[in-house]
């Protein structure tokens, strides 16, 4: 018990905890290291991958990379919390396949809530039954928070990237419920 007893104020989390957090969902299925950086002009510290991080992958994922960054913000009362990101699987040549964005800064001209890009073009019907073409790949597709292990455990259990160890579930879930206790970890 608290040397203040049950009136101890709460444990603010700091970007210590969640760069740890990340950097252990990362490791599952990467050698690539999380670095720290400043977002210019603001306070926001960042986490990211210097380069897209290459992935171990057969058949036609193989060569694809991950690139990361995640924005993390600090206030003195609630202490730290994500505050955007960008998660994009990329081909051997560097093309995107998925981008998970997440940016409110209304500075920025996109849109404020989480989505997802996809690459892809969907055909459908024209009203006289032709086919055509939908390009996804500039759409913003809502998706809600998303959080690093989520992307991680997508990429093992629904693309088959290989884990690099064996504890990839129990450290994904770690790393989850770590990021979970924090304010905007949702």
């Amino acid at each position: 018990m608290s040397p203040l007893g049950d009136n101890a104020p709460p444990t603010r989390p700091d970007i210590e905890t969640i760069a740890a957090a990340a950097r252990l969902a990362l490791s599952s299925i990467t050698h690539a290291r999380l670095l720290p950086g400043r977002v210019r002009g603001r306070d926001d510290r960042t986490l990211a991958t210097t380069n897209p991080a290459a992935l171990a992958a057969d058949g036609a994922l193989r060569g694809v990379a991950l690139a990361v960054r995640v924005s993390v913000r600090f206030d003195p009362v609630a202490g730290a919390s994500i505050a955007g990101y960008s998660y994009r699987l990329l081909e051997r040549n560097g093309r995107e396949l998925l981008v998970f964005h997440w940016h409110p800064d209304p500075t920025v001209p996109a849109p404020t809530f989480p989505h997802l890009h996809v690459s892809a073009r969907l055909t459908v019907a024209t009203p006289r039954g032709e086919p055509d073409a939908l390009p996804l790949a500039k759409l913003h597709l809502p998706t809600g928070h998303v959080s690093l292990p989520a992307v991680v455990r997508m990429l093992i259990e629904e693309f088959a990237v290989r884990p690099l160890t064996s504890t990839w579930q129990a450290r994904l879930m770690e790393a989850e419920a770590t990021l979970r206790e924090r304010p905007d970890g949702r």
